[in-house]
């Protein structure tokens, strides 16, 4: 009998110490969102020069509502993944940046980095990935719109809008 009251109570403590992080991964879920930018030929090389992508509909209410929860228990937003992608012309690369920078904001809120590549390596290739922000981005997302504000640096001209 002892030995059936020392199991039961050992099973029951490992339920409640993995039971928190079992419910938390019930209520992680990912949300995408795309916008695109125009990098246009007359950039000037080897200068900050801001770029500004089509403005985001948020909707983050709405995205976590589909899901089946309610936006008003909403913790945090985290931004896990960020990569910029030339779609046209076809066969050019990133090589052309030196670094790139995404800013974000909405409304009121002041901006803020969200992300970054400092170096673009050579060869990288027609799709860059950013280092991202750790820092809770809830107060952006639950606004109606979300500005984006791309600050890039070339290391060579370009021929023809990105």
């Amino acid at each position: 009998m002892k030995y059936l009251k020392y199991s039961v109570l050992f099973i029951i403590t490992i339920f409640l110490l993995t039971s928190c992080k079992l419910i938390d991964g019930w209520t992680h879920f990912e949300v995408s969102y795309s916008s695109a930018v125009t990098l246009p030929q007359d950039l000037d090389v080897n200068q900050s020069e801001d770029v500004y992508p089509d403005e985001i509909a948020a909707d983050l209410e709405g995205e976590v509502e589909s899901e089946g929860y309610d936006p008003d228990k909403i913790e945090s937003v985290e931004l896990t993944d960020l990569k910029l992608t030339i779609d046209a012309p076809g066969g050019v690369d990133f090589s052309f940046l030196t670094s790139a920078e995404l800013f974000m904001s909405a409304g009121d809120i002041a901006e803020q980095r969200v992300a970054w590549k400092d170096q673009v390596p050579t060869g990288v290739g027609n799709t860059l990935d950013m280092s991202t922000t750790s820092k809770d981005l809830k107060k952006f997302l639950k606004q109606d719109v979300v500005t984006l504000r791309l600050n890039i640096i070339t290391n060579t001209g370009i021929a023809v809008d990105y």
